[in-house]
């Protein structure tokens, strides 16, 4: 099948497809009618990520991904708390929403490529509830982050506080307790070798009470973190803790690192190299202990949502601190034998000697202790009052647009296309189970049979059914003296004289084919007779304008056949009549039984010397039996096929029936065919004599 192929099945199935296409885009239309009409608001907000820095990026690159990582992880996060139910029950109070108004709306979030920029974007079909809640959420997320970051701060700034007025208190105290005993017992200073021994005890006692400081701090987190946990997610929390060889190697070697990064202190500093190198390495092991703890946390609650970011995030910070908790612990185990340690140079001073010493000690513990929550109060109380940049509202809804206008027409767009589609499909699939006959080479495939002529369907001619004798010079005429030349050879090469036109149902054309066939050849010069053998539906005496008197006459009244013999207005042309059917209760008599009449075959031998040609006019195959009784007189039949209008089973079953009587099939005529407008455009240039003008009409135009 090639193009042109497609391209007729196209053009011959037109109205289905442009049925399918209407059908389909009327119920597109119908839907979107139906569809309220949803308006779009956009507000965008750029969140403050919170990156950790891990430590030891030069000993340890794959550090540096995860801080990458976790930048993406929380813009994605952020993206999620935007959607929850947490931040958007704040939005629906703050606007006094209804059932009805939350369920309309539909919010998706979503990050902008390559930034830390979130696109909010509300769907509503009240475009002014879609703008102002696409700016309550953002304003409600930007106040919800921004107050727990203020209440966290403001929480950790009362903490330090308290615990400063403790040590201030201490310390006053123990600066009076010291001098009232030196003044008391002592005279003078201390040899260097007792200062070295308490101030290497002052060094880790500090380091000691600055660990506890920071347990006592992690425990009031991680409870407030099980608070807030509890609120979010209403299930028990347990504190378990998984038991396995990794977690125990990992501790063990964070509590290795701890013995020497609290020595590596006392020695050397805060600031030394040595000592910078072991807390890079403690990071990195608290770093696999906490993805250790999250994880367990993660089985312990998996009944819940994973999906809800607040409890996600709640559920990250609190392994953190869990970790922190423990780390902090064997920290003061640690630190606590180091103080033992150090204490026992300083049994073999002398009792007064070390007595003041160790209130020296004891005060300037408290005096690192005092600046150290000074400056962790100072820091947390400017954090909660300082403003932040949690989140930064870059673009506010200004209003709604319909986003449906541009989608209802790609919707009735894509409708259109489906309809096509569908349309062509049923099309070829038509015309696959199609048996239809409609051209020449489906008669021949079908029948095995030449077709030796084709004539076109041509409306403008009206009921004219004389097209050869009135009209010469129409295509129409031309195909029918086509017809006659082909047909001429095969007659002559058979030796037949006499033949039969019928076709395999009624309104096939078969008569309009016999009277302007038998016209073409008396042109010629031929001497015809064409007999209206159709005794049914009579049509030859209708033509030509003159009484139906005929076969019937001359069977039952014994009639001469010449006298009911009428020569036409055109040269060489005669007709035969088929005479009155009787259908009186007297004479009852069908058709068939007429040509089943001895007489008949005497009447046909007589005609058949009297003329060139002797045509008959019968009915078609399968309505009578007309023909079958018929076929042992006359030598041949040719077959009419109208295109478009036979079936090929019902065609080849007729074809058939008249095989089967051994007579001649002569070929087939193709009546009604479809001609391109180039075939009839040769046709009038050549035979169109009614324009005096070099200018000659197209058929069609």
């Amino acid at each position: 099948m090639d193009f042109k192929d497609i391209f007729k099945i196209i053009l011959k199935y037109k109205f289905i497809i442009i049925s399918c296409m209407v059908v389909v885009m009327a119920i597109a239309m119908f839907f979107n009618r139906r569809n309220p009409t949803k308006y779009t608001a956009v507000s965008r907000i750029a969140v403050k990520t919170q990156s950790k820095i891990y430590a030891g990026y030069d000993e340890y690159s794959e550090l540096s991904m995860l801080s990458a990582f976790d930048n993406y992880r929380n813009v994605q996060t952020q993206a999620e708390m935007l959607k929850s139910k947490k931040i958007q029950s704040l939005a629906h109070k703050s606007l006094g929403l209804t059932d009805d108004q939350i369920r309309s709306l539909l919010v998706k979030v979503t990050p902008e490529q390559d930034s830390d920029i979130l696109r909010i974007e509300v769907i509503s079909t009240d475009g002014k509830l879609a703008m102002n809640y696409a700016n309550a959420l953002v304003e409600k997320y930007q106040a919800y982050t921004l107050n727990s970051f203020k209440d966290e701060a403001e929480s950790r700034a009362e903490y330090f506080k308290s615990k400063l007025t403790d040590v201030e208190t201490e310390l006053r105290q123990a600066q009076i307790e010291r001098e009232m005993y030196k003044k008391e017992h002592i005279a003078g200073s201390f040899e260097s070798e007792a200062a070295q021994a308490a101030q290497s005890m002052y060094d880790f006692e500090r380091m000691l009470d600055t660990a506890k400081m920071e347990l006592a701090a992690t425990d009031e987190r991680i409870t407030q973190s099980l608070r807030e946990l509890s609120s979010e997610t209403p299930i028990e929390t347990k504190t378990i803790y998984t038991s396995n060889s990794l977690r125990r190697d990992l501790k063990s070697q964070q509590s290795t690192l701890e013995i020497e990064l609290a020595k590596a202190r006392q020695l050397y500093g805060d600031l030394h190299p040595d000592v910078l190198s072991i807390e890079r390495q403690i990071e990195t092991v608290k770093h696999k202990l906490k993805e250790d703890e999250y994880n367990d946390l993660r089985v312990i609650l998996q009944q819940e949502d994973e999906a809800n970011p607040v409890h996600r995030q709640m559920l990250q910070n609190l392994a953190d601190l869990r970790v922190e908790k423990e780390a902090l612990i064997d920290k003061v185990a640690i630190l606590g034998g180091l103080v033992e340690e150090s204490r026992k140079p300083l049994t073999t001073l002398p009792e007064k000697e070390k007595t003041l010493e160790q209130f020296d000690v004891r005060i300037g513990m408290l005096k690192e202790e005092q600046a150290s929550l000074q400056k962790k109060f100072k820091d947390f109380q400017l954090s909660g009052q300082v403003p932040t940049t949690v989140g930064e509202i870059t673009d506010r809804a200004g209003g709604a647009y319909d986003t449906q206008n541009s989608r209802k027409m790609l919707t009735l767009f894509i409708a259109g296309l489906g309809g096509l589609l569908i349309g062509l499909i049923l099309s070829f699939i038509r015309e696959y189970l199609d048996d239809t006959l409609y051209t020449a080479h489906d008669i021949e495939e079908a029948l095995t049979l030449n077709v030796l002529g084709q004539i076109p369907l041509e409306k403008s001619l009206g009921t004219d059914n004389k097209v050869c004798a009135d009209k010469p010079n129409t295509p129409v005429a031309e195909s029918f003296r086509a017809l006659r030349n082909r047909l001429k050879y095969v007659l002559a090469e058979q030796d037949i004289r006499m033949f039969i036109i019928t076709s395999s149902a009624v309104q096939e054309g078969k008569s309009f084919v016999s009277l302007n066939l038998a016209i073409t050849m008396a042109q010629y010069g031929h001497k015809v007779l064409l007999v209206d053998a159709d005794m049914r539906r009579p049509t030859v005496h209708r033509a030509f304008d003159v009484p139906n008197n005929g076969i019937t006459n001359v069977i039952i009244d014994n009639e001469d056949v010449t006298q009911f013999i009428i020569d036409t207005e055109v040269p060489n042309l005669s007709i035969l009549p088929s005479g009155p059917l009787p259908l009186a209760e007297s004479t009852p008599m069908i058709s068939s039984e007429i040509y089943e009449d001895p007489r008949i075959r005497d009447m046909f031998n007589l005609l058949r010397i009297s003329y060139d040609y002797v045509i008959l006019d019968t009915p078609p195959i399968l309505a009578v039996t007309d023909v079958m009784a018929l076929s042992s007189i006359v030598p041949g039949v040719l077959f009419v096929v109208s295109a478009g209008d036979m079936q090929r089973a019902d065609v080849v079953n007729a074809k058939n029936m008249i095989e089967s009587t051994g007579v001649k099939m002569l070929g087939a005529v193709l009546n009604r065919a479809q001609h391109s407008v180039s075939y009839y455009r040769y046709l009038y240039y050549y035979y169109d004599k009614d324009t005096s003008s070099s200018k000659h009409r197209v058929a069609g135009k």
